[in-house]
Parts: structure tokens; C-alpha cells; sequence
């Protein structure tokens, strides 16, 4: 009987090792991810404001006025993602980028083939992006609230990515100073 019991604590003690192996690894990825992604942007407040991407290879200047997350990687197919907003925090924007297999084109045709949104006016027409053709959509949806949301993306494929500059805000903010400002950003995203 000693040695049953014996057995057992060594096998609940075995367990118990694992499980904390387990979650120690767990959260050692995610710091070990975080650190990577808070690290591999390069920021500068003067004389000029800039990002810069040394991992996916572009750089964008942003005024003042706008509020930079540290960046993200969701993993998988979104390797990047930063938001970015006016100081009223009334204009919600991001950048991301996308790991695609196809081209940016038939990735939106599909994409908005399965979106869910109701467009209640929807553009879509060519752009250059850091010297890249690329795709640029304005539209408006009317969410579930029935509040209008206006919105801008720009994108554009490059080495296997897709990159996506996203703003978006409800219908009476739409054309204040802070929506100059953000798009301000695309006017200065280049590829290093």
C-alpha cells in the first residue's frame, strides 16, 4: 500500500511539474513575442517623426498630434499590427501586415465577398504607396447601432505581404483636422 501511495504523489508531482512547464513556456513565448515586436520598431519624437519597421521594411512620418501604440503581431497571418489614433481618440486608425498567398487584388475581392458590413457607399480605386501600386477603398458603413462609420484603407503587396493603412470614424468626425493629420501617414509611407 506504501507503494501505491508512493506512485501516486510521484505521478501528481509529475503532473503538477508539467502543467507549471507548461505555462511557464507559455508566458515566456508571449514576453519573448512582445519584446520582439515592442523592439523592432525604431521611433523618433524631433525634429521629425518617424516609424520605422526594420523587420517589414517601410517607414512613415506622423505629426504631433497622433498617438502611437507600441506594435503587435497577432501571429499567424497578421505578423504586424499598430494603432494609432487623434489625442481626442475620435479617429481610429492602424497599420497591419498581412502574410498573403495570392495577389492584394483578388485577396480584397474575396475579403469582400465574406465581409459582413453594410456599405452604404463603397470606392475602390488605384493608389501608389511608397512607390508601390496598391488598392485604396472609401466607404461607409452603417453599424449595428445605426450609426454611420466613414472609413479610408490603403493597400498595397510587396515581397509576399500585404500592407494595410486603415481609418475609420463615425460620420460627424470625419472631416476635422485630425483626419488630415493620420492620412498624413500615407502620404509619407515608404519601403526602406
Amino acid at each position: 500500500m506504501l507503494i501505491v501511495g508512493d506512485f501516486r504523489r510521484k505521478i501528481i508531482l509529475f503532473v503538477f511539474l508539467a502543467a507549471l512547464w507548461a505555462i511557464m513556456y507559455f508566458v515566456a513565448s508571449i514576453i519573448s513575442t512582445s519584446a520582439a515586436c515592442k523592439n523592432e520598431g525604431v521611433y523618433s519624437r524631433d525634429p521629425a517623426n518617424y516609424y520605422m519597421s526594420q523587420k517589414f521594411h517601410f517607414t512613415f512620418q506622423y505629426p504631433k498630434s497622433v498617438i502611437m501604440s507600441g506594435s503587435i503581431s497577432y501571429g499567424g497571418e497578421i505578423p504586424f499590427h499598430m494603432d494609432f489614433s487623434d489625442k481626442q481618440n475620435k479617429l481610429n486608425s492602424f497599420i497591419q501586415v498581412w502574410v498573403i498567398n495570392s495577389s492584394v487584388s483578388d485577396f480584397l475581392k474575396e475579403s469582400l465577398k465574406v465581409s459582413e458590413l453594410h456599405y452604404k457607399s463603397f470606392i475602390n480605386g488605384g493608389i501608389k504607396l511608397g512607390g508601390t501600386a496598391g488598392i485604396f477603398w472609401d466607404y461607409s458603413v452603417i453599424k449595428q447601432n445605426n450609426e454611420e462609420y466613414l472609413g479610408k484603407e490603403y493597400f498595397v503587396g510587396k515581397n509576399g505581404y500585404m500592407y494595410r493603412l486603415s481609418f475609420f470614424t463615425t460620420e460627424p468626425e470625419w472631416q476635422s483636422e485630425s483626419l488630415n493629420n493620420i492620412e498624413s501617414i500615407v502620404q509619407s509611407f515608404r519601403f526602406i
